[in-house]
């Protein structure tokens, strides 16, 4: 009868939807500000539920929908904005899963509360995670506390958002506050993570079974994955792996292969090229190990080098190694014969490289007697070695004494003496006790050592990476940085043969993989630009001319061979054609590589004077054209090897022609990464045209 005359609806429904908004307007403003958003949301589930009772016994089924949209309005949409700005972080920190998916169910209800609490969420992630790391303190454990951040995270998102399609919004707004505050400090989390895997892969952590360290590798490889900075993580990466390597410091070669493999599934081949090298030297060494021991049988058998010491020696690729500063020591007699019985078995099987020892890399196994009834076996670096030999001569030495024998560095024969003298086991006894190393100290063997363990390993002392040490690992990175920058605007103007200056800058911030500001790609876009205006002038480009090298033929230089093709294309340069009967007339004086990449390899290369010399030894080209900087001095004729020293000195910076009566000498510079197969040279036959004020000439023939 009342639903038949509309009663319902007009004598009664509006006034108690009005009346129910009345009543939750007033109480939801008491309530939010009296109760802490727990018991807030608890009302308002409450709330919610006795709606849908009341319609249920009392009610008209009409009535359920706008009778909870006026509640959802006052107890959910007016307040929803101070609910997720005041609670939504104390939820989160107080790792309260379940009243995190009430607050879900609640938003959800209403138009734009899901989005908000989204928001929500992306903020309390950039916050915490900026301030996790913008704090120097948190450092040594800023790894451990983002994976246990983002662990954290990841619950709420499997299981507080309902839908799969929330669920993928939430992950994204995730991924996408990570990617945000991981990289508001510059290029420090790319160094902890890489220093954080170090510490995991070393020798020190065998405890760990396979499946947990594959379980810690994927969650690392998530955290390098927001990382913008990723070439200062492949820096710091293969520091850490060398030594790792070198030093026989990694817990398991396969966990490490496993680790290479799944960042070469993230950022590709290229970027595990040189670390995958490193571990093929390592078993190349192996090989060479097991040919020198029957070597050095044979040389015994003839009683040659009776003196020698065993020693296992590691073969490194230069360029594929971080690079070490070469330290010149004093060696003992049996060290010293032995790596010159290792250079004569080396130079038997590879003609045309030089090996060049690394002391500071080297280890050393010593048998010692302090006392009477007292054999120890030490294990030693080869700084410390040779320090310790040394009291086989005689039984005290002054510091000064030391040094002058050994001929270290001071730097490395203070941090050796102090590992020797001061620390936990003591092997010398230093006069005056303390740390600090003086000339005048006396150091004497410690006949009374304490030490019950018979193999003793004496750590050395690690001192802490100099931002000096900083500063060049910035400005390999920086310079690699430009190559590619170069690189990728040679790609995308091949590609696109004109582009508006704009929609290139577009195109270069789409392809480079690391952060780049606009104002470096406009002064790269700006210097290769002049270059090419200036090898475009009439004026200039007869004083030039343009080669082709085939760039597939670039590895076997870069392995130390013999660079045939290098030496082809020098050939061309100095002659009319590579089949040519008579050499220029004026020979270049620089040959400079004008294509942008990211590897150099610089060459020296000597250019006749006199045709009718050129003309006696062109049949081989290899003697008069270069030698590798590299690896062994190829001299050509004529030219006396007391200079060679010098000329080496020289070809340094600007390039510096170095004359005698048959050659003029030069400084070559071939840049390669890719192995494009068409690499451009420009050949200046005038020294004085040389462009010096043109920075990308600059940095090219650096």
């Amino acid at each position: 009868m009342l639903r038949t005359l509309d009663l319902y609806k007009q004598a009664f429904e509006d006034e108690f939807l009005s009346s129910t908004s009345v009543h939750y307007t007033r109480e939801s403003l008491a309530m939010i500000r009296s109760l802490e958003t727990v018991d807030f949301l608890l009302h308002v589930e409450r709330r919610m539920k006795e709606e849908n009772e009341r319609v249920d016994l009392y009610l008209d089924e009409s009535t359920r929908t706008p009778l909870l949209m006026r509640a959802e309005k006052c107890l959910i949409s007016d307040h929803m904005q101070e609910v997720v700005d005041n609670g939504l972080s104390l939820l989160l920190n107080d790792n309260r899963v379940s009243d995190v998916s009430r607050l879900y169910s609640l938003l959800s209800r209403v138009d734009g509360g899901v989005s908000l609490l989204r928001t929500g969420f992306s903020s309390y992630i950039k916050k915490v995670g900026k301030a996790m790391i913008m704090d120097p303190q948190r450092d040594p454990t800023m790894v451990e506390d983002l994976m246990v951040f983002k662990d954290k995270l990841d619950v709420f998102v499997e299981t507080c958002f309902g839908s799969t399609d929330d669920k993928m919004k939430f992950a994204q707004a995730e991924k996408d506050a990570f990617d945000f505050f991981i990289n508001t400090r510059g290029n420090k989390p790319a160094e902890l993570i890489a220093k954080f895997m170090d510490a995991r892969l070393r020798s020190a952590n065998k405890e760990a079974s396979d499946e947990q360290l594959d379980q810690l590798m994927n969650k690392v490889i998530t955290l390098f994955r927001f990382i913008q900075g990723k070439d200062v993580f492949e820096v710091f990466y293969k520091k850490d792996l060398a030594k790792r390597l070198l030093l026989g410091r990694s817990a398991s070669v396969d966990a490490e292969k496993i680790m290479l493999s799944k960042l070469r599934q993230e950022c590709g081949a290229g970027f595990t090229q040189k670390l995958e090298g490193m571990f093929r030297d390592m078993e190349l060494s192996k090989d060479l190990g097991v040919a020198f021991r029957n070597y050095i049988q044979h040389e015994s058998s003839l009683g040659r080098y009776d003196d020698c010491v065993e020693c296992s020696v590691n073969v490194l690729t230069m360029g594929q190694w971080p690079a070490y500063d070469n330290i010149q020591v004093t060696l003992p007699h049996h060290l010293s014969s032995s790596l010159q019985l290792y250079e004569k078995f080396y130079d038997s099987r590879h003609t045309g490289r030089k090996l060049q020892w690394q002391p500071r890399l080297g280890q050393c196994v010593l048998k010692a007697t302090f006392r009477k009834g007292c054999q120890k076996e030490l294990k030693v670096s080869l700084f410390q070695a040779i320090v310790l030999l040394l009291f086989n001569d005689q039984p005290s030495w002054t510091a000064a004494d030391i040094m002058m024998a050994t001929k270290l560095e001071h730097k490395e024969f203070v941090r050796t003496m102090v590992s020797l003298s001061v620390a936990k086991v003591r092997v010398l006894l230093k006069t005056p006790m303390n740390k600090e190393i003086k000339d005048d100290d006396v150091f004497t063997v410690n006949t009374d050592i304490k030490e019950m363990r018979f193999r003793i390993r004496i750590s050395e002392v690690q001192m802490k990476e100099t931002e000096e040490e900083y500063k060049a690992v910035e400005e390999e990175v920086n310079q690699d940085r430009q190559y590619q920058i170069d690189a990728a605007i040679v790609r995308v103007m091949k590609t696109r043969k004109k582009l508006n200056h704009q929609l290139l800058i577009s195109e270069l911030f789409a392809q480079l993989r690391f952060p780049v500001r606009a104002a470096d790609l406009k002064k790269r876009i700006g210097l290769m630009a002049t270059a090419t205006a200036w090898l475009g002038n009439p004026a200039i480009r007869r004083y030039l001319m343009y080669i082709s090298y085939d760039g597939s033929r670039f590895p076997e230089m870069a392995t130390g061979g013999t660079g045939l093709g290098v030496v082809d294309m020098l050939y061309q340069a100095v002659s009319d054609s590579l089949f040519g009967a008579r050499p220029h007339a004026h020979p270049p004086s620089v040959a400079l590589r004008i294509s942008p990449s990211s590897r150099r390899y610089t060459y020296r290369i000597a250019v006749c004077r006199d045709w009718d010399i050129w003309e006696s030894i062109r049949e081989s080209p290899s003697r008069a054209c270069f030698s590798e900087k590299d690896y062994a001095w190829r001299l050509p004729p004529g030219f006396s090897p007391e200079k060679a020293s010098d000329v080496c000195k020289i070809f340094e910076g600007e390039p510096i022609s170095v004359s005698n009566d048959i050659y003029d000498y030069y400084n070559v510079t071939i840049v390669s990464r890719s192995f494009v197969r068409e690499q451009k040279c420009a050949l200046f036959t005038n020294f004085n045209i040389w462009p010096k004020t043109l920075e990308i000439h600059r940095y090219i023939s650096n």
